[in-house]
């Protein structure tokens, strides 16, 4: 484990990825989504999970989430999740550049989703 903790990126990753996984499959299985939907919940979940842990981290000043971190979330279809967590913990709002990548990311995963015509079932 002490491998891992000097490693932020390991740690928070596989942290987040396991929290999307159990999210996107208790979404899957009780709420009968589809596989797409599915996953793109248990991301949003798992980014603005992270959003609000980070923001908890930065006032203790503890080992924070990289932002790179953050916006691979927001890459693999936790844009959402990501910008709502901005709002909500009032978190990375001094972060144009990192705001300006998200809003860029955002928009272009809300295109795809339109132009491959994913809807929740």
């Amino acid at each position: 484990m002490q491998q891992i903790e000097g490693r932020p990126y390991c740690l928070y990753g596989l942290l987040s990825l396991g929290f999307a996984i159990v999210v996107g499959y208790l979404a899957w299985r009780y709420a009968h989504t589809s596989c797409v939907v599915s996953v793109l919940i248990g991301v949003n979940a798992s980014a603005f999970i992270c959003m609000g842990l980070d923001k908890s981290f930065a006032r203790s000043h503890a080992l924070r989430i990289p932002e790179a971190l953050l916006l691979v979330l927001a890459l693999c279809g936790g844009s959402g999740g990501i910008l709502l967590g901005v709002r909500v913990f009032k978190h990375k709002t001094r972060k144009a550049s990192f705001q300006f990548v998200l809003l860029i990311v955002f928009a272009a995963q809300l295109g795809l989703m339109q132009f491959l015509g994913v809807e929740a079932r």
